[in-house]
C-alpha cells in the first residue's frame, strides 16, 4: 500500500518522493554527523541528528489529520525511541453510573497538566531499554506518564484513574504506543511517521528522540512542531477566549437576527 502523506501546505506526496527527500536529506545528516564526531571525538555521549516535516501544521475547517515525517541518522547502536508530548491541559474526567436506574454523571475528577497528546514510536518494545527507573523519570511510556489530579486520591484510586484517563485518550485517538515502528536504511539512516488526529488542540509539541544502550541514555534531541488554527476558525476562538463577554453578546445578537429573519420569512410565506 502506498504511503501518503500531507504537508502543511496542503500538498500531498507519495512515498516515491519521500524516499526521494529523504536520501537527500540523509547525506546532509551524514556529512554533519561526521563532522560534529570529527571535532567532539572524545565527548561520552555521541551526538544524533535528527529532523522533521513539516515543522509546523495549520488547522483549518478541512482539518482531517496529518503524518509528520520524523528522519535522521545515528552513529552508534542501541534502541531508538521518539516520544511526541502535546501542551498540557487541564481537563475533567467524568465518571458515568447508574442513579434510579438511569445512566448519569456520578463523578468529576480534574486532571492537572494532562498531556492533550502523546505518542511513543521505537524500534524495540521499551522493556529492552532495560531500566525502568530512566524510563519513569523521562516519562518514556503511556504506563511512565506523571498524572496529577486536583482532589488527594487512594494509591489504588490512582492507579485506576491513570488506566481510565489513558484508555479515553486512546479512544480518542491522542495516545498511541507502537513498537517496532521505526524503519532503517542499514545501520544509520532511521525514519518514522508520526500520525496527528484531526482533534489535536493548538499550542506548542515537543518531539524527543532517544538513544539508549545497555540501560543508558546516549544521546537525545528535541524538536518543536507549532500547531495553529488558521482562518474563521482561529477567530472565533480567540473572541472567546480573549472577550469571553463580547463573544455571548454577539452570538444572543446573531440568535435573535436569525430567529427574526425565520419569523418573518414564514409570515411572508402564509400571506402569500
Amino acid at each position: 500500500m502506498m504511503k501518503v502523506i500531507r504537508l502543511s501546505d496542503g500538498r500531498i506526496k507519495t512515498d516515491k518522493w519521500i524516499n526521494r527527500y529523504l536520501i537527500r536529506s540523509s547525506l546532509y545528516l551524514i556529512i554533519c554527523l561526521s563532522l560534529l564526531l570529527s571535532l567532539n571525538g572524545s565527548a561520552q555521549a555521541r551526538p544524533m541528528i535528527v529532523d522533521i516535516n513539516p515543522r509546523k501544521i495549520n488547522i483549518d475547517h478541512d482539518f482531517k489529520g496529518i503524518s509528520l515525517l520524523v528522519y535522521g541518522a545515528r552513529n552508534d547502536a542501541g534502541n531508538i525511541v521518539i516520544v511526541v508530548r502535546g501542551p498540557r491541559e487541564n481537563q475533567i474526567l467524568r465518571r458515568k453510573g447508574r442513579v434510579l436506574g438511569i445512566w448519569t454523571n456520578v463523578e468529576n475528577i480534574k486532571l492537572d497538566d494532562f498531556y492533550s497528546y502523546y505518542s511513543v514510536s521505537s524500534m524495540k518494545p521499551l522493556t529492552s531499554v532495560q531500566n525502568d527507573m530512566l524510563l519513569k523519570n523521562l516519562e518514556v511510556g503511556l504506563d511512565n506518564i506523571d498524572i496529577s489530579y486536583g482532589d488527594p486520591v487512594s494509591p489504588k484510586k490512582l492507579a485506576k484513574l491513570k488506566r481510565s484517563s489513558i484508555k479515553l485518550m486512546k479512544g480518542k485517538g491522542l495516545y498511541r504506543e507502537d513498537d517496532y515502528d521505526i524503519s532503517f536504511w542499514g545501520e544509520t539512516l532511521f525514519r518514522s511517521f508520526i500520525e496527528f488526529p484531526k482533534n489535536i488542540s493548538k499550542g506548542t509539541y515537543d518531539i524527543d528522540v532517544y538513544l539508549f544502550n545497555d540501560g543508558l541514555l546516549h544521546s537525545y534531541q528535541t524538536l518543536p512542531v507549532i500547531v495553529e488554527k488558521v482562518g474563521v476558525e482561529a477567530y472565533v476562538q480567540d473572541m472567546a477566549m480573549q472577550s469571553p463577554a463580547l463573544y455571548g453578546v454577539m452570538c444572543v445578537a446573531l440568535a435573535l437576527v436569525i430567529g427574526w429573519l425565520a419569523a418573518w420569512f414564514f409570515s411572508k410565506r402564509q400571506l402569500s
